[in-house]
């Protein structure tokens, strides 16, 4: 008879082998947002460092809401649920990356 096989996901070792990849792909997703992140701060302290302090105060509102719109704190669905667009497009795009898809 041939392999045994659990389901159609493969074997134990196939499955664990397969969550390895999709770890090492994440963290490969993650270094490289995290150098992005770090860009823009650099950027942003630039900009940041040019306001006078009312606008500095307008900048740092702004982007509370902005942060807490994108992310769905501000009780609404958040950019989560906008296809094509926001922090939801862009982890479906990345849990499509490291699955292969």
């Amino acid at each position: 008879m041939g392999e045994a096989k659990s389901g159609a996901d493969g074997t134990t070792p196939e499955r664990m082998a397969h969550g390895i990849e999709r770890l090492r792909a994440e963290t490969k997703w993650m270094q490289e947002h995290l150098a992005q992140l770090e860009a823009a701060l650099g950027r942003t302290n630039a900009f940041y460092n040019t306001l006078g302090t009312n606008q500095k105060t307008i900048f740092d509102l702004f982007w509370h809401k902005v942060y807490h719109r994108a992310s769905g704190h501000d009780g609404g669905r958040g950019m989560q649920n906008h296809v094509g667009s926001g922090l939801g497009h862009m982890m479906r795009e990345h849990e499509d990356q490291t699955s292969g898809h």
